[in-house]
């Protein structure tokens, strides 16, 4: 895939971004400033849509939003991208928490049948 292709398909960072600022009561200018940068950081960072990954988990803390959610939904998307290792793991419980879920409706119909029998 070429890079100005990839780069389209990347989400709007800045304006996500932006909009968790407001949505805390701030401002790019204030936040720049708690983040004990120049008033113009995080406008000067967030002007091209590749936003280092570093910036990404600052703003994250700041702002208490996991701002890499909008990636991974594009790494969804894609079937040869393998789940990450907690993904997996997760995964390996939802199952094994359906397996639990079907052996107890199971027992619960066993018990159903013997108080219909009497």
């Amino acid at each position: 895939m070429k890079l100005k292709k990839r780069k389209k398909e990347l989400p709007q960072m800045h304006a996500i971004i932006k909009g968790w600022v407001k949505y805390n009561g701030r401002s790019l200018r204030k936040l720049s400033k708690l983040m004990g940068q120049g008033e113009n950081y995080l406008q000067q960072n967030l002007k091209s849509n590749d936003i280092r990954p570093s910036l990404l988990i600052e703003l994250s803390g700041w702002l208490g939003v996991n701002l890499f959610e909008p990636y991974l939904l594009l790494l969804d998307a894609n079937p040869i991208i393998k789940p990450t290792q907690k993904e997996q793991k997760l995964l390996n419980e939802i199952e094994s928490l359906k397996k639990e879920l079907e052996e107890v409706k199971k027992e619960r119909d066993r018990y159903w049948e013997v108080i219909g029998k009497r």
